[in-house]
């Protein structure tokens, strides 16, 4: 019987760039992606989200809106990955490099915009997401939920 571990995806949009992170180590070290994390135990999934987003970008937000879910899991691993995804349009404070992720503001990227180690930026937040995954070790579909 799997387990599932609960996980959060912030994506900072504004009309024409979104505001992407490159993983300085762990799992997606190299990658760039959205801000997010796992879930503490007596957090929830939205309070992770705005903790994650401060942790890793230095940012602040009013208002998150849930695009979607992605569950999957790993070759070897019968633990699901429940990963919840949010979009943040507006924000207070300036992007930050944090201990773990480099954020700054030269990384808002344009859609359609490469930068080495970038996937081309996709207009749904659920593609983005499943771009920056390697699908090669998943065991089984990735599974979307778009709100």
């Amino acid at each position: 019987m799997s387990t599932s571990r609960l996980f959060t995806l912030v994506l900072v949009v504004q009309p024409t760039r979104v505001l992407l992170g490159m993983k300085k180590r762990g799992f997606g070290a190299g990658l760039w992606n959205g801000f997010g994390g796992k879930v503490q135990l007596g957090e929830s999934i939205e309070e992770a989200a705005r903790r994650e987003l401060l942790e890793e970008s230095g940012l602040t937000v009013d208002t998150l809106q849930k695009m979607g879910r992605i569950t999957f899991e790993f070759v070897g691993n019968s633990e699901l990955m429940d990963v919840h995804i949010f979009r943040a349009d507006e924000f207070h404070g300036e992007p930050t490099e944090s201990e773990g992720r480099v954020s700054a503001a030269s990384l808002w990227k344009s859609p359609g915009e490469r930068t080495k180690s970038l996937p081309a930026i996709c207009s749904s937040s659920a593609s983005l997401a499943k771009a920056n995954m390697r699908e090669e070790r998943l065991r089984r579909e990735l599974r979307f939920e778009l709100l």
